[in-house]
């Protein structure tokens, strides 16, 4: 793989983040349906807790440009993010029968995801020195 190559899997890395931020907000909003100005409080902390991973595994971004197995480990991790987030959080919304536990999802997938990104941050690290 060449540089540019690691350019285009960061950029495909940034465009999935964003996408699943977008999604997971969107789902949480949907399912949350705030009516009053403290329901919408709520929602706006959760939805803060919900898009933290991503936000985070972004920030991360820029220290996978240095090595080029890090750029491979960011986008499986990117990958992970959004493919489970995406599973569970639809499954939650449209498969399984609603109730008061659906909610706690979004306390624990974002809580789960804030998990693997040190652990992928350290696999990335490792593979990239080893590289060297």
């Amino acid at each position: 793989m060449t540089p540019r190559d690691s350019a285009s899997l960061l950029a495909a890395h940034s465009v999935l983040l964003a996408l699943s931020a977008l999604g997971g907000a969107g789902l949480m909003i949907d399912l949350s349906r705030p009516r009053s100005a403290t329901g919408w409080m709520g929602t706006l902390l959760f939805l803060g807790w919900v898009v933290s991973p991503f936000v985070l595994a972004f920030a991360l971004r820029r220290f996978a440009a240095s090595y080029l197995t890090s750029a491979l480990t960011y986008f499986a991790l990117a990958l992970i993010l959004a493919l489970g987030s995406f599973y569970i959080y639809v499954r939650v919304m449209f498969f399984d029968p609603p109730d008061a536990q659906s909610g706690l999802i979004f306390v624990v997938v974002p809580f789960c995801q804030l998990l693997l990104v040190p652990l992928f941050l350290l696999i990335g690290t490792l593979a990239g020195q080893a590289r060297r």
